[in-house]
């Protein structure tokens, strides 16, 4: 009898080993219908175009300015205190800045048609880049921070030597503004979105151009890279967010009912976040924006934040995913805490 239990308890024993092992690992998804909370409010003196959190997640960087005689303007923040840590002024609107991929400058694209690399410390600006016919919208770091890369009212994009402030290639082939550029992942592709409703991957060591995509009905205002190379999301005024694989139209999500403005992906691609509001149709009018948090594997909606009184230009997580940062017209950035969208599974 005894012998008899003793086998049992082994066999109960390995079965317990087998199926632990066998159990899958808890991974960190999203989790839909949670609501972020708000962090803290952060006031600008005039409207925010961009914000961006520094590779580390201690600082977050915020631009604005231009609209209706608004000096330009940049701010860097404490993000644990919330405190304002210095202010840069700009003739013209400093339209978007980023930080470098090491932490130790930002670069900004400015509307007197230059781009600027500044010391992170201290605003100051270490180098500029001139070229650019027209203002300049967004500027983006490769990952080796060796290059950037603008998009411009020209018609252009434009890849710059940091260290020699030097141009190394236009990339020519939009018909109109071009209003925003991403670089991938591993830095061998660009994506362009323009005023006619395209978008153009590029590569980005010959600079030719691989592929346009189609489906946009309106402005593209923003495109991102996901995880890979090989998954594009871009954001419209025709009030809709496209993923784009390997060339091919992936998804369109519908939520938003204004002009989505902006967009991006958090850092292990899982989650995008696309913010919008009225915006270029002839009815600039004020009220509030809208913040849309998507699950990008399965491409559905996991939450909604209605909390900027005006529209919402620019949206960024931070960089372990547990923060996201909102830039509006109401002359805020937002602090929001996301932590409770991501659960194990």
């Amino acid at each position: 009898m005894l012998h008899a239990f003793r086998w049992l308890a082994c066999g109960v024993f390995f079965f317990a080993v087998a199926a632990a092992l066998a159990a899958p690992v808890p991974v960190d998804v999203p989790k839909p219908n949670a609501k972020p909370k708000l962090i803290a409010t952060l006031e600008t003196k005039t409207l925010a175009w961009s914000v961006a959190f520094s590779p580390d997640g201690k600082t977050l960087v915020s631009s604005g300015g231009g609209y209706n005689g608004q000096l330009g303007e940049m701010k860097l923040w404490d993000v644990k205190t919330h405190k304002e840590l210095y202010a840069v002024e700009g003739e013209k609107s400093i339209r978007w800045a980023v930080f470098s991929p090491d932490g130790t400058t930002i670069a900004t694209a400015e509307h007197d048609n230059t781009a600027n690399l500044r010391d992170a410390a201290t605003g100051k600006v270490i180098r500029s880049f001139k070229g650019h016919s027209s203002g300049l919208d967004t500027v983006v770091f490769s990952p080796d921070s060796k290059t950037i890369v603008t998009s411009c009212w020209d018609k252009t994009a434009k890849i710059w030597n940091v260290d020699k402030g030097e141009e190394i290639r236009t990339l020519e082939g939009h018909a109109k503004e071009v209003y925003t550029v991403a670089i991938s992942p591993t830095g061998k592709s660009i994506a362009t979105g323009c005023n006619d409703g395209t978008v153009k991957v590029w590569d980005a060591e010959t600079g030719k151009e691989t592929t346009t995509l189609r489906g946009h009905t309106g402005v593209v205002h923003s495109v991102a890279f996901g995880a890979t190379d090989d998954l594009v999301a871009s954001a419209s005024w025709d009030k809709t967010v496209r993923l784009w694989e390997k060339g091919k139209e992936k998804a369109v999500l519908k939520g938003h009912t204004v002009q989505v403005l902006g967009l991006a992906f958090s850092k292990d691609g899982k989650m995008l976040v696309s913010v919008s509001g009225r915006w270029g149709d002839g009815k600039d009018e004020a009220g509030p924006g809208e913040i849309i948090l998507w699950d990008v594997a399965t491409m559905k909606e996991i939450s909604r934040i209605v909390g900027h009184e005006d529209r919402i230009f620019a949206a960024n997580f931070s960089p372990d995913g547990k923060t996201l940062a909102t830039a509006s017209m109401d002359k805020t950035v937002k602090l929001w805490d996301v932590s409770d969208l991501r659960t194990a599974k």
